[in-house]
Protein backbone atom coordinates (compact mmCIF):
# COMPACT_ATOMS: atom_id res chain seq x y z
CA UNK A 1 0.00 0.00 0.00
CA UNK A 2 1.31 2.98 -0.85
CA UNK A 3 0.28 6.75 1.03
CA UNK A 4 0.67 9.99 -0.51
CA UNK A 5 0.34 13.51 1.05
CA UNK A 6 0.32 16.93 -0.33
CA UNK A 7 0.44 19.60 1.30
CA UNK A 8 0.92 23.61 0.01
CA UNK A 9 3.45 25.02 2.28
CA UNK A 10 2.51 28.97 2.29
CA UNK A 11 5.83 30.24 4.15
CA UNK A 12 7.87 28.59 1.69
CA UNK A 13 5.15 28.98 -1.17
CA UNK A 14 6.35 25.34 -2.02
CA UNK A 15 4.37 22.12 -2.68
CA UNK A 16 5.61 19.51 -0.59
CA UNK A 17 4.85 16.28 -1.35
CA UNK A 18 5.20 12.81 1.20
CA UNK A 19 5.16 9.16 -0.25
CA UNK A 20 5.45 6.06 1.85
CA UNK A 21 5.29 2.54 0.87
CA UNK A 22 5.98 0.74 -2.84
CA UNK A 23 5.99 3.09 -5.55
CA UNK A 24 4.28 1.48 -8.91
CA UNK A 25 4.52 3.49 -12.24
CA UNK A 26 0.46 3.74 -11.45
CA UNK A 27 1.05 5.79 -8.02
CA UNK A 28 4.24 8.27 -9.36
CA UNK A 29 2.27 9.81 -12.59
CA UNK A 30 -0.73 10.92 -10.58
CA UNK A 31 1.10 12.15 -7.47
CA UNK A 32 3.50 14.48 -9.96
CA UNK A 33 0.17 15.26 -11.47
CA UNK A 34 -1.67 16.02 -7.75
CA UNK A 35 1.51 17.90 -7.13
CA UNK A 36 1.10 20.50 -10.71
CA UNK A 37 -2.42 20.97 -10.01
CA UNK A 38 -1.67 21.82 -6.38
CA UNK A 39 0.84 24.52 -7.30
CA UNK A 40 -1.33 25.82 -9.86
CA UNK A 41 -3.75 26.74 -7.05
CA UNK A 42 -1.62 28.29 -5.25
CA UNK A 43 0.32 30.05 -8.43
CA UNK A 44 3.46 28.55 -7.07
CA UNK A 45 6.34 26.53 -8.98
CA UNK A 46 8.52 25.01 -6.60
CA UNK A 47 7.59 21.27 -5.85
CA UNK A 48 9.47 19.48 -3.20
CA UNK A 49 8.80 15.40 -3.23
CA UNK A 50 9.92 13.26 -0.48
CA UNK A 51 10.33 10.00 -1.57
CA UNK A 52 12.72 7.94 0.99
CA UNK A 53 9.76 6.30 2.88
CA UNK A 54 9.46 4.66 -0.89
CA UNK A 55 10.30 1.91 -2.69
CA UNK A 56 10.27 1.82 -6.34
CA UNK A 57 8.48 -1.43 -7.55
CA UNK A 58 9.39 -1.50 -10.82
CA UNK A 59 13.01 -1.89 -13.50
CA UNK A 60 14.56 1.00 -15.02
CA UNK A 61 13.02 0.34 -18.54
CA UNK A 62 10.09 1.63 -16.66
CA UNK A 63 11.88 4.99 -15.16
CA UNK A 64 12.19 5.98 -19.07
CA UNK A 65 8.94 5.42 -19.75
CA UNK A 66 8.24 7.57 -16.21
CA UNK A 67 10.04 10.57 -17.12
CA UNK A 68 8.43 10.49 -20.57
CA UNK A 69 5.14 10.55 -19.08
CA UNK A 70 6.16 13.12 -16.53
CA UNK A 71 7.92 15.87 -18.85
CA UNK A 72 4.57 17.92 -19.59
CA UNK A 73 3.36 17.45 -15.68
CA UNK A 74 6.61 18.89 -14.36
CA UNK A 75 7.56 21.12 -17.07
CA UNK A 76 7.77 24.84 -15.72
CA UNK A 77 8.24 23.25 -12.26
CA UNK A 78 11.16 23.47 -10.03
CA UNK A 79 11.20 19.57 -8.53
CA UNK A 80 13.58 19.15 -5.53
CA UNK A 81 13.38 15.13 -4.89
CA UNK A 82 14.67 14.01 -1.58
CA UNK A 83 15.69 10.42 -2.11
CA UNK A 84 17.48 8.13 0.96
CA UNK A 85 20.02 7.43 -1.40
CA UNK A 86 21.35 8.52 -5.11
CA UNK A 87 21.50 5.05 -6.91
CA UNK A 88 21.56 4.88 -10.47
CA UNK A 89 17.83 5.03 -10.77
CA UNK A 90 17.97 8.17 -8.93
CA UNK A 91 20.43 9.35 -11.61
CA UNK A 92 19.27 8.14 -14.21
CA UNK A 93 15.74 10.19 -13.43
CA UNK A 94 17.96 13.50 -12.68
CA UNK A 95 19.84 12.86 -16.27
CA UNK A 96 16.65 12.43 -18.04
CA UNK A 97 15.15 15.28 -16.70
CA UNK A 98 18.09 17.57 -17.37
CA UNK A 99 18.57 16.19 -20.99
CA UNK A 100 14.61 17.37 -21.35
CA UNK A 101 15.25 20.29 -19.77
CA UNK A 102 13.21 19.72 -16.61
CA UNK A 103 14.35 21.44 -13.34
CA UNK A 104 14.86 18.28 -11.43
CA UNK A 105 16.93 17.45 -8.57
CA UNK A 106 17.85 15.01 -6.42
CA UNK A 107 18.92 15.49 -2.14
CA UNK A 108 19.27 13.53 0.35
CA UNK A 109 18.09 16.31 3.08
CA UNK A 110 15.68 18.73 2.95
CA UNK A 111 17.40 21.75 3.74
CA UNK A 112 19.59 21.40 0.73
CA UNK A 113 16.41 21.00 -1.20
CA UNK A 114 15.41 24.33 0.42
CA UNK A 115 18.79 25.80 -0.49
CA UNK A 116 18.49 25.40 -3.76
CA UNK A 117 15.13 26.49 -4.20
CA UNK A 118 16.29 29.64 -2.90
CA UNK A 119 19.34 29.86 -5.30
CA UNK A 120 17.45 29.34 -8.54
CA UNK A 121 16.48 32.77 -9.59
CA UNK A 122 15.16 31.15 -12.88
CA UNK A 123 12.07 30.26 -10.85
CA UNK A 124 10.97 34.05 -9.78
CA UNK A 125 7.64 33.33 -11.68
CA UNK A 126 5.00 30.65 -10.96
CA UNK A 127 3.67 28.16 -13.64
CA UNK A 128 2.50 29.71 -16.42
Amino acid sequence: MTTITHIYDKQRKLVSVTAVGEGTPETIVPMYQKARELAELHNANKVMVDLVGLSLDYDSEHIIDIIYRLIPVVKGLQVARIVDDTNFRQDLIEQLADSHQIHLKNFNNVEDALNWFSTEPQFSEAVD
